[in-house]
This record gives C-alpha cells, sequence and structure tokens, in this order.
C-alpha cells in the first residue's frame, strides 16, 4: 500500500484541477489534505480549500485502489445519489463533485462539505433511547419521501421482492447450517413479507453508527455504498439488528446498542409488527452474513481487522435470533 505520505500531495493537486473546473473558480487553492477513517467503500481524507476567497472544510472519499467503479465500490454513484438527495432536502451532505472515472488518483471520487454532528452514544447520553430512535426514523422517513424517480438510481435494475434479498446475501453463508435453515424459513414464511409495499430508496446499512445528530435531529446519513430501490421496512429492520445486538453484551456493536423494545421500534414507525418481523429476520440473516464474510477476509489475510474475531458470537447470535423471532415473533424483546 502505497504511504499516504506519498499520495497526499498528488491528491491535493489534482483535487485543485478538479475543483477548479466545477466550482468555477480558478484561483481555487487546496491545502491541509488528511486521511480520515475509510470504512468499507475507499478511502477518506479531508482538506480544506479556499473557493471564492472564503475556507471550507471538504472531504473526498476515493474509490478503493485497483477495483473498477461497480457497486460499492462506484463512488461516483453515491455522489450522484447523495447530490439528488440533498437536493430534496435530505440530511445528507452537500456534493461538490462526483465522477464514476478514474479522475483522481486513477479513482473514481465524490466531493463533499464536512457536516458537523455527534455520533449516537454521545446523543443517546445526551437525550434519551426514545429520542435517539425517533429522530433516525424521521431521517428515514425523510429519504422515503424522495421520489424514486428523483434519486439518481431509478433507472438501475432493482428487485420487486424482498425474497430476493435472500439470495443476495445466501452466497455469503453457504457453508452454514444455521443459514441455510433461516434462509429457508424466510423463503417458507414470504408471504408475511408484504410484496406489495411501495418501493422506496434503501440505504441498505442504515444503522445509528451511520448516522450524525445534531441538537434534536439527524444532520446526516452517511455510507450509501449499497444503496439501492426496495422494501420500505428495509432500513427500519436495520435499526432493529442495531437494537437487537444488546442481546450480545461483550462482543463490539458500533451500530447502536440502544435500549428500546423491538415492538416499540416497530410501533414508532408504524410499522405492521408481523410484516416487520420477517424484514427483521432478513435484516439478521443479512448482517451475520455480512460479518461473516468480513471474518473471512480477516483470517485469510485478505483484509485484516481484528475485531471480526470478537463477532463471531454475534454471527451466531443472529441466526438463531432470526429464527426464534419467525417462529414466536417479538414481543419478548
Amino acid at each position: 500500500m502505497t504511504p499516504y505520505s506519498a499520495v497526499l500531495p498528488a491528491l491535493g493537486a489534482e483535487l485543485e484541477t478538479v475543483l477548479r473546473r466545477t466550482i468555477g473558480d480558478p484561483a481555487l487553492r487546496i491545502r491541509d489534505v488528511q486521511p480520515l477513517a475509510g470504512g468499507h467503500s475507499g478511502e477518506l481524507f479531508s482538506f480544506v480549500a479556499r473557493m471564492h476567497g472564503n475556507d471550507q472544510l471538504l472531504v473526498v472519499r476515493l474509490a478503493p485502489g485497483g477495483v473498477a467503479p461497480r457497486g460499492p465500490a462506484d463512488v461516483g454513484r453515491q455522489g450522484r445519489l447523495i447530490a439528488s438527495l440533498h437536493a430534496h432536502g435530505a440530511p445528507v451532505p452537500r456534493v461538490l463533485a462526483s465522477s464514476s472515472e478514474p479522475e483522481i488518483l486513477e479513482r473514481a471520487f465524490a466531493v463533499m462539505e464536512m457536516v458537523e454532528g455527534e455520533g449516537w452514544e454521545t446523543f443517546v447520553d445526551r437525550t434519551d433511547p426514545e429520542t435517539t430512535a425517533d429522530a433516525a426514523i424521521d431521517a428515514l422517513e425523510r429519504i422515503q419521501a424522495v421520489p424514486v424517480a428523483n434519486t439518481g438510481i431509478a433507472d438501475e435494475p432493482w428487485p420487486s421482492d424482498p425474497l430476493a434479498e435472500v439470495a443476495r446475501w445466501e452466497r455469503l453463508l453457504q457453508r452454514s447450517h444455521e443459514a441455510n435453515t433461516l434462509a429457508a424459513v424466510l423463503r417458507a414464511q414470504g408471504a408475511r413479507a408484504d410484496v406489495t409495499a411501495r418501493q422506496v430508496l434503501v440505504h441498505g446499512d442504515y444503522h445509528f453508527g451511520n448516522l450524525l445528530f445534531g441538537e434534536r435531529s439527524v444532520s446526516a446519513i452517511l455510507d450509501w455504498e449499497i444503496a439501492s430501490i426496495g422494501h420500505p421496512l428495509t432500513d427500519l429492520a436495520c435499526l432493529g439488528v442495531a437494537v437487537l445486538r444488546r442481546r450480545f453484551p461483550g462482543e463490539p456493536n458500533p451500530t447502536g446498542s440502544l435500549d428500546l423494545p423491538l415492538p416499540a421500534l416497530a410501533a414508532r414507525y408504524g410499522a405492521d409488527e408481523d410484516v416487520f418481523t420477517w424484514h427483521l429476520a432478513l435484516s439478521c440473516y443479512k448482517y451475520a452474513g455480512i460479518l461473516a464474510y468480513n471474518l473471512y477476509l480477516h483470517q485469510t489475510g485478505r483484509k485484516i481487522d481484528p475485531v471480526y474475531d470478537e463477532l463471531q458470537g454475534t454471527i451466531r447470535g443472529l441466526l438463531a435470533e432470526g429464527l426464534v423471532m419467525l417462529g414466536s415473533g417479538i414481543t419478548d424483546y
């Protein structure tokens, strides 16, 4: 991997070239380029841009090096989506420039404003779990209110049946007996999924850890790499899994361990509890698959991250809880 010290000067120079053209300011200057935590969809850097005589703190996300800009690695797609949402008043950063072409360090990119806010842990300590859930649900309803045609990804193929999501994540868990059992039950009970629901924009990883909070509301929704069009309860179920993970004490949960009953979460959104239960079990299946795959990458040395060694109980627990709730409901959760 190229050291950041060798990358930063070239990154700053190429950002200047692109932003001068995009912003229309030939005198634009960039300074203080610094690496930030990049997540799973590439590398993230902060920098200060002096534009039209004023300084502004911005961030740039670069696609992973050596990876074709498709799916989660298409950072330009993320930029176009976020720009569309911002234009409709959704709580997302303002996008200044983005492209799926290899324009900066031979990679796709998106340049956005740096949004101020606090993480879920600080917010819930300052308020309470109910206020935190309400803020997250309000933000979710705001992105779901954006017409699908105006999301920037409406022309992409997307499944109309929630059961397609089972197949989407199944390949990550093919060797697990517990996962195969949960997948079979999800399919057998597919009528509970409400396939006639209105299709909406789905973030796909909508948990409290991907939100920045302001005084009483969400100031920004982050990390849009697996966004798609789908069922309106998909993202609420992601919040549900974040809450459910409090049942696995001692294992990390950066997604948000709120002390909140799952039926209360469904009620706050106005979801039918039985339909929500099916989607929650599907979300358990999905996150078990994602964690199991990342554990595999870690154990095989392809992407080292020791945190996944600590999440093996969570993987097994999500699969087990998904089966229980399909059989008994979520009254006791």
